[in-house]
């Protein structure tokens, strides 16, 4: 039995299986990744809907890996030429994009035969115009991704969570007036809960707080109100792209904010409210999970 994409419920864990049933609305190009041990490997991301998906940018996406990305994927390459009923089973969710599947143990069938894919196909006959504007959205979302294509602050601000979708992108030129120490979180935390813990960098240890075995890691955010001169929104950078953003590494950010006094900040201060940043921005995972926007940094251009 499959399940409908709009009943994979946000919130799985990653212990759970889905058989998906879908028909393929983009499939992007494979791309290069790199694990933590400098191994690389491809992944392709494919995006699929069915007649449960009411709003258009709500489709689920499927994150294929390795061979799945490249060999498995040759029998899906006619699917910007008809609308392709396709079937991926053993699916398990991944954290990435707000909320995916992924799997390196899924089966691609390019023709499914269960009694479920005549409805699908028949449903497909109806709603041809529906499937295009799908397949349009999709890649009026993918054109955004461009750093050359710019948005305002006040466009984004005047976005809902009924017309925001988990995926979507926008670049922005910001320049920040107002940046404090005390906007900067950076500390030694667990990678699970991220709780602040007393472990040095790397220590693998069992929280008390998740109750798994976790390791110690740097962990670095900076909340902070940005403008464009149309608008100001506030935004969250995590991780490397606070570190862009901020020019310094983890480790510094964690030893500046242990001392009572940092002047140094006072540099970066300037430098952030006096030169403008292209950012890219989206929303939080929370918009699938609850219905909540709320806007971070995805990635920054340093050109």
């Amino acid at each position: 039995m499959y399940t409908l994409v709009a009943e994979v419920p946000p919130t799985s864990t990653k212990n759970e299986r889905y058989d998906i049933l879908g028909v393929v609305i983009h499939m992007e190009e494979t791309r290069r990744m790199k694990t933590t041990h400098g191994h690389h490997f491809d992944v392709r991301d494919i995006t699929v809907v069915d007649q449960s998906v009411k709003r258009l940018g709500e489709g689920l996406v499927i994150s294929l890996y390795r061979d799945l990305a490249t060999k498995d994927c040759t029998k899906l390459a006619a699917w910007c030429e008809s609308f392709m009923v396709v079937s991926f089973l053993h699916l398990q969710p991944a954290a990435h994009k707000g909320f995916s599947l992924s799997s390196m143990s899924t089966t691609i069938n390019s023709q499914p035969t269960r009694p479920e894919v005549n409805a699908l196909k028949a449903w497909i006959l109806e709603n041809k115009d529906k499937l295009a504007d799908h397949v349009a959205h999709e890649l009026q979302i993918r054109e955004a991704l461009s750093p050359n294509i710019l948005t305002s602050v006040a466009e984004v601000k005047n976005k809902t969570p009924m017309t925001t979708t988990a995926y979507e992108r926008h670049w922005l030129t910001i320049t920040i007036s107002n940046a404090r120490p005390e906007d900067v979180n950076a500390y030694i935390g667990c990678s699970g809960c991220r709780s602040r813990c007393d472990y040095a960098e790397d220590v693998q240890f069992y929280c008390d707080k998740c109750f798994e075995n976790c390791s110690a890691e740097q962990r670095v955010t900076f909340t902070f109100f940005a403008t464009d001169g149309s608008d100001t929104l506030r935004l969250t950078a995590y991780g490397k792209e606070c570190e862009k953003l901020l020019n310094h590494t983890a480790g510094d950010l964690i030893e500046f904010k242990k001392n009572e006094e940092w002047p140094e900040f006072a540099n970066i201060a300037e430098k952030l409210k006096s030169k403008p940043t292209k950012v890219q921005i989206g929303p939080t995972g929370a918009i699938k999970r609850v219905g909540y926007l709320k806007w971070v940094i995805k990635a920054i251009s340093l050109e």
